[in-house]
């Protein structure tokens, strides 16, 4: 749809930079070029995730949220997909 009005990933770049920085994904002027490229960082959490899950015995629920609160923080939050969507 953006395509065929002509409407391109970087005519959002005001808006998309401005979102990820007051949401927490990204660091100011730190955005990607690519918002696609955001997928590294959901990669990396899963990572994280499964090492934390290797190292535990005790799988409650509290001790995972504890021991693991940084990379379900990224796979639990939806403003990615904003970016992503304006991306594809």
């Amino acid at each position: 749809m953006f395509s065929r009005a002509e409407v391109f990933p970087e005519d959002f770049r005001f808006w998309t930079t401005s979102f990820a920085e007051s949401h927490g994904i990204c660091d100011k002027d730190q955005m990607p070029d690519d918002p696609l490229d955001l997928w590294a960082d959901v990669d990396d959490a899963i990572n994280d995730l499964e090492i934390t899950l290797d190292q535990r015995v005790d799988h409650s629920f509290f001790k995972l949220l504890n021991g693991a609160a940084s990379p379900l923080a990224v796979l639990t939050g939806c403003e990615r997909m904003a970016l992503w969507g304006l991306a594809a």
